[in-house]
């Protein structure tokens, strides 16, 4: 029978390798050291959370109540339009541009410090729409030959509801500032334009 040298081969090779191990297990020669596990970390650049600011804090106080005085000027600006121009048809495109203000400045959002300002700001913008809107109805109806002491006593306590919530809104204005506050002088719809915290 003829046999294959391959498999001849192999059966040598396997032999020796079984005598090797049983020579070096029994002779007490140290086998060849493991080779250390190497354990490879890949970092990612995750950075530690940092704290929210407290937009509260005197250092971040003035960004937060220039916000919100930005409305209160751009009302302030059309209110000065509708005193100059009370008879003319632009008037009511300037009440609903008022109107468009307030709108805007109920949806901002402000944070807890600033719920004051906003609820003084918003009630001056309702008494001057209010005194606004009530003018425009007597003229419509009266012209402006009316009764001058019938459109003063609809408007006057408006107007001075208007200038009470102004002053808070002043006063708070100033005191989440650190400034002095300045008295208010009343307001009129068929006035001049009335000073407010810049």
């Amino acid at each position: 029978m003829k046999k294959n040298p391959t498999l001849i081969v192999i059966i040598i090779f396997l032999s020796l390798a079984l005598v090797l191990s049983v020579v070096y297990g029994a002779t007490g020669i140290p086998k060849a050291a493991a080779s250390p596990t190497v354990t490879v970390v890949i970092s990612t650049n995750t950075s530690l959370p940092t704290p929210t600011p407290d937009v509260c804090s005197p250092e971040n106080i003035e960004d937060q109540v220039k916000q919100v005085h930005l409305l209160m000027r751009e009302f302030d600006d059309t209110s000065l339009l509708i005193q100059t121009t009370l008879l003319q048809s632009s008037t009511v495109s300037l009440v609903q541009d008022l109107q468009k203000i307030k709108r805007t400045a109920e949806d901002q959002d402000v944070p807890a410090c600033l719920n004051d300002l906003k609820e003084y700001e918003l009630a001056f913008m309702n008494s001057m729409i209010e005194a606004f809107t009530t003018a425009l109805s007597f003229l419509n109806a009266y012209g402006p030959n009316g009764d001058q002491t019938a459109l003063d006593s609809l408007t006057q306590p408006l107007v001075t509801q208007a200038s009470f919530h102004l002053q808070q809104y002043g006063n708070e204005y100033a005191r989440l500032l650190g400034l002095t506050p300045v008295p208010i002088s009343t307001l009129s719809p068929e006035g001049t334009s009335t000073p407010s915290p810049q």
